[in-house]
């Protein structure tokens, strides 16, 4: 026998989390997902055989004043969606508060803002994955993707300083293997640093994959200088590729790439206007 049950609250109250199963706000409580109040939410659950109700749900959920790990979001709304295995969280809307008290201890400008966006978590075939597009600093998400070690190690490369960037970011992984996670960065920003070299602009697109970090295109200006390229680093086969056009000076040149390959061996110094045209192949713990 098939059953629909539709469920809608429009309550917004703390007191109202009292309601929770314990069971529901200890799992919460260990992802580090809280609220303040319980959200708004239209939900339906079927219609399915009455023991699978949970296996087909759908709706729409509005929350306020909520945190994951050490990121609080003013605001998320959207709907969801569950098909058996499927989890879908879909059309979300959300406003990320900043977090300025930490700009000069991460060095970065801590600076909220709205992001809209996709998420979706498939227990079948062990695979997630995450598509949002907004102006914040993703240096917000380095406690919430501290899951992640290549999320945070692509992130902690840029430096915002004064202004958050505007950014699509698609990231995801099969989780029953480490070496699938991916992350796609297309993103613009000004007054940026970049591996500690400062810019006054920046477009990228950003790509990691099975170890290899490729920009491409990777366009910065200095003032005046400017650097045009793809850089490819393959931390698996420790290897470091590009190839550009730049009139940044050589040492802002190799920090731009990666400073620890040491690319023209500290020997090559300009004085004055400087344009190189180089392609280039070496190692990332090269010395010579």
């Amino acid at each position: 026998k098939r059953a629909q049950i539709s469920v809608s609250n429009q309550i917004r109250s703390r007191q109202l989390l009292l309601l929770v199963p314990q069971r529901l706000l200890s799992l919460l409580n260990r992802i580090e997902l809280g609220f303040e109040s319980l959200p708004a939410a239209e939900i339906n659950f079927g219609p399915a055989v009455f023991g699978e109700l949970l296996n087909r749900v759908s709706g729409s959920f509005d929350i306020r004043n909520a945190y994951y790990r050490d990121l609080k979001i003013e605001s998320l709304r959207g709907d969801v969606k569950r098909e058996n295995d499927r989890l879908e969280f879909l059309a979300l809307e959300g406003v990320v508060e900043g977090q300025e008290y930490h700009k000069h201890e991460l060095g970065s400008c801590m600076t909220g803002g709205s992001v809209t966006g996709e998420v979706f978590w498939d227990a079948a075939t062990h695979e997630y994955g995450v598509f949002a597009e907004g102006s914040f600093d993703p240096n917000l998400l380095i406690g919430p993707l501290s899951f992640s070690e290549p999320a945070t190690n692509v992130i902690r490369r840029f430096r915002f300083n004064s202004q958050p960037p505007q950014a699509r970011v698609e990231l995801g992984q099969n989780y029953s293997k480490r070496n699938t996670f991916f992350i796609n960065i297309q993103g613009n920003a000004r007054d940026v640093s970049f591996h500690d070299v400062p810019f006054t602009s920046l477009n990228t697109s950003v790509a990691y994959k099975a170890g290899v970090l490729t920009l491409d295109p990777l366009i910065v200006k200095q003032d005046h200088d400017f650097f045009k390229g793809y850089v490819s680093l393959d931390f698996a086969n420790e290897l470091a590729a590009f190839d550009a056009v730049s009139s940044v000076s050589p040492e802002a040149m190799e920090d731009v790439i990666y400073a620890p390959a040491n690319l023209f061996g500290h020997k090559v110094r300009f004085a004055g206007e400087t344009k190189v045209t180089d392609r280039k192949s070496t190692r990332l713990n090269s010395s010579h």
